[in-house]
């Protein structure tokens, strides 16, 4: 997927644009984020027998295991971040598989984030 650089648009304001029978819309991240609020990531914690914990996030593929809770989330953030990069940049295949399609919103609220530590702060036990 490419990203255009629009240059005139006004910052605070979206942008919507006809095209057939599509209607485009293009708002700034801030706006976006906004939009973005409600949508959670839930995380299982999983106590091992060897005291290790083994994580998973609801309604992704994304299993980890680390010798603490705060590791798990610390891993969690990595995963979670690595995956919304291949997403974004293997978009039509991601996007047209259907137990992915619903992930888009998820995946662009970790793109919005300005590093792990942030991406960490998603995640809610």
């Amino acid at each position: 997927m490419d990203i255009l650089n629009i240059a005139g648009t006004h910052k605070n304001l979206g942008v919507f644009i006809k095209q057939n029978q599509d209607l485009l819309v293009f708002f700034p991240v801030s706006q976006l984020e906004v939009l973005l609020d409600a949508y959670k990531f839930k995380v299982n914690f999983f106590r091992e027998d060897d005291h290790s914990v083994t994580a998973t996030i609801e309604n992704f593929d994304l299993i980890i295991n680390a010798i603490d809770e705060n590791a798990a989330k610390k891993k969690l953030a990595e995963e979670l971040s690595e995956y919304a990069h291949e997403y974004f940049n293997e978009f039509q295949l991601y996007y047209q598989t259907p137990n992915r399609h619903s992930q888009l919103p998820y995946v662009l609220k970790v793109l919005f984030q300005k590093n792990l530590s942030d991406i960490e702060g998603l995640i809610n036990a």
